[in-house]
């Protein structure tokens, strides 16, 4: 390999990669130029960077490359502002103007598709289209779908010792038990809760029923943790939720068929399959609840991003081609829309006070102004009060 290729990194649009032989792209300056009569020299004028235009070949090959093809149009077809990346370039922001399909008899399984991608630019709304929103909630619920599928197609407990299917039984165990947990707070209110412990002990009731059952069986998980997030009428309490039971599945065990046996190979795989479900469901859920997020500062917007970016990056790694594709084109959606939450929303930052300290001190040295001092005072309840109580923290608005 020439040290060049190492920099190759693959060819995808919001997430749907492709392979691709040929890439073009078409620059320059906008030039006003003016013939003028009875001169032999022109006129120029430079009106600025001409919007750069992308051609891009792309191809699919093999028996099943009319599926790949297909969700690469699906992509193409919805139109807004998309990610594209190339071998040789870094990410950039583009629309896509036209394509064209390739396709012929005398070379079956095989295709190419020739697309024109022009400069995005910049936006007249900085916040996301609506369409953008509907958008990552039907990508949520498809790879909720498709999540379902990839475990009932991986689930398998038939002729399996009784010992192993007991360590599956286990894995199902803790999971309810940390929604269990999850939920405790919302015990204490009643708001939904007998409806899901009905439907927790009902999971755990019919389990060895359930388990020769695979398709089944992610339903029952799915409408459960689909239930717990409806057990809060505050969308961040139900984040926060399902946050516990995201971070309370276990992590994905390597089988090694060197040294386990069939058996237990499978009893790795089921007990993966099932942490897996319970981990993507979670995660897809609270991202079909972002839209309704409320933050009360720009550090939490962006903690909450990075949080359910790390999962998704992870769940990736895992998943089949078509999950594998749909995980990849939400993380670019959810990176996109979540700088939107942080529109009207103070950045609070909380800082100790120091001994002695008054109010105006205390404001000026950690935001070099006092102009918010009203602000202040209301926020942190110090109307009419002269000194600060020495390293307790406040918090102040800052840029």
């Amino acid at each position: 390999m020439y040290e060049w290729e190492e920099d190759y990194s693959p060819a995808s649009y919001n997430g749907i990669t492709f392979y691709t032989d040929k890439v073009s792209r078409k620059g320059g300056r906008r030039l006003q130029v003016d013939d003028l009569p009875l001169k032999d020299r022109p006129k120029t004028k430079d009106l600025g960077k001409k919007s750069f235009l992308n051609n891009v070949n792309a191809y699919y090959i093999g028996t099943d490359y009319h599926k790949k093809r297909d969700r690469l149009l699906d992509e193409l077809e919805r139109g807004g502002v998309g990610d594209l990346i190339l071998p040789t370039y870094d990410l950039v922001r583009v629309r896509l103007e036209s394509y064209e399909i390739n396709e012929s008899k005398d070379e079956g399984g095989f295709c190419t598709i020739s697309m024109e991608f022009v400069e995005a630019g910049e936006e007249a709304n900085t916040g996301p289209e609506e369409d953008d929103i509907f958008t990552i909630l039907e990508d949520a619920a498809d790879a909720i779908d498709l999540s379902k599928s990839e475990f009932a197609k991986r689930f398998d407990v038939n002729g399996l010792p009784q010992s192993f299917i007991d360590s599956s039984i286990a894995v199902v165990k803790r999971f309810t038990k940390s929604i269990d947990n999850s939920y405790e707070f919302v015990r204490s209110q009643g708001s939904g809760i007998s409806e899901l412990n009905e439907k927790t002990s009902q999971l755990n009731d019919s389990i060895n029923n359930l388990f020769s059952k695979p398709s089944e069986l992610g339903d029952v998980i799915t409408d459960t943790i689909r239930l717990a997030n409806g057990t809060s009428d505050n969308s961040n309490n139900s984040a926060t939720s399902l946050k516990g039971v995201v971070l309370n599945t276990s992590d994905v065990v390597e089988a090694d068929s060197s040294v386990n046996t069939p058996n237990e190979i499978q009893e790795i795989v089921n007990n993966n399959e099932l942490s897996k479900l319970q981990r993507r469901v979670s995660t897809f859920l609270m991202i079909q609840n972002i839209h309704d997020y409320s933050f009360s500062n720009k550090s939490e917007v962006m903690a909450q991003r990075d949080f359910l970016v790390s999962i998704l990056d992870n769940e990736r790694d895992y998943a089949d081609i078509e999950l594998y594709e749909k995980i990849s084109t939400i993380k670019t959606r959810l990176i996109n829309i979540m700088p939107a939450k942080i529109t009207n929303i103070p950045n609070v930052v909380k800082f100790k006070a120091g001994k002695d300290e008054t109010p105006i001190v205390f404001l000026y040295r950690t935001t070099g102004t006092i102009k918010d001092l009203d602000l202040f005072l209301d926020r942190n309840n110090l109307k009419g009060q002269v000194l600060l109580r020495p390293n307790e923290s406040y918090e102040v608005e800052v840029d």
